[in-house]
Parts: C-alpha cells; structure tokens; sequence
C-alpha cells in the first residue's frame, strides 16, 4: 500500500512538472498569460515530492498544501540533504524565505482572478525548489524521476 502511494504520488508529482515546463514554454511566447497555471502546477509539484519523501520516511499519508509545513516534517537530514541541493543553485532567497515566500502558491494562484492581493513571485526560487526536490527523491530516496 505505502509504496503504490509513493509511485503514484512521484508520478503525478512528475506529471505536474511536466505541465508546469510546458507553462513555462508558453509564457517565453506569451508573456505572462500562463503564471497562474505555470505556478500552481509547479508548487503541486513540489507538495507532492515533499508528499512523497514525507511517505517513506513516516510511513503514512500525509495531508495538507502548506510547503512550510510538509519541509517541517522532513526528518532534519532530509531537511540538511534539501538545503544542501538549494544552495546550489540559489538565486535570491534562502531555502526558508523560498517556502515562506511559496507556501500558499497552489491554494492562491490556483484561483487567481479572485485574489488581487497575491504577493510577490519568484518563479527562479520556486523553479529551484522543485529541482532541488527532485535530485533529492531521486539520489536519495531512488525514486523514479523523468
């Protein structure tokens, strides 16, 4: 059971990425027309690798969209191995200003046209969080990242 949950949520995780590239592609053509769906599947992405660690690590499912929230209950070496992955690449904000910054992306961006407060995006730190996660479930945890 816990490891078809782990498959099933990396593949989804991997289809929302997916989608999110293309979004991404589309707003290259198109200016900024695309960033409401290019941001929500882009931090459903990164909610369902966080998911997806969180799994085998607790050996449960595990609820909620808050990014903050699901990176607070990595264990603290998957949380070092993540920070680690992050300063690599890192643009302008740290790690825990990234997941602050990003962690109510999929509940405020998915319903765009509603909020007119939404703040401030950098696509760049959430792009980087998403590939921080995938190298981690990928080295790491072994999971099947396309």
């Amino acid at each position: 059971m816990i490891d078809d949950s782990i498959t099933k949520c990396v593949s989804d995780a991997n289809n929302f990425f997916e989608i999110a590239c293309y979004c991404e592609n589309k707003m290259v053509m198109h200016e900024y027309s695309y960033m409401s769906v290019f941001a929500t599947n882009l931090s459903f992405a990164c909610e369902l690798y966080f998911k997806a660690i969180l799994i085998k690590e607790e050996q449960e499912l595990i609820k909620g969209h808050h990014l903050e929230g699901l990176f607070s209950q990595l264990s603290k070496q998957t949380q070092n191995i993540l920070k680690k992955e992050f300063n690599k690449n890192r643009y302008i904000r740290s790690l825990k200003d990234t997941l602050n910054n990003c962690d109510n992306i999929f509940i405020d961006f998915r319903y765009l046209y509603e909020n007119d407060k939404i703040k401030e995006l950098h696509t760049t730190d959430l792009s980087n969080l998403v590939n921080s996660l995938r190298v981690v479930c990928k080295s790491e945890f072994k999971f099947n990242i396309e």
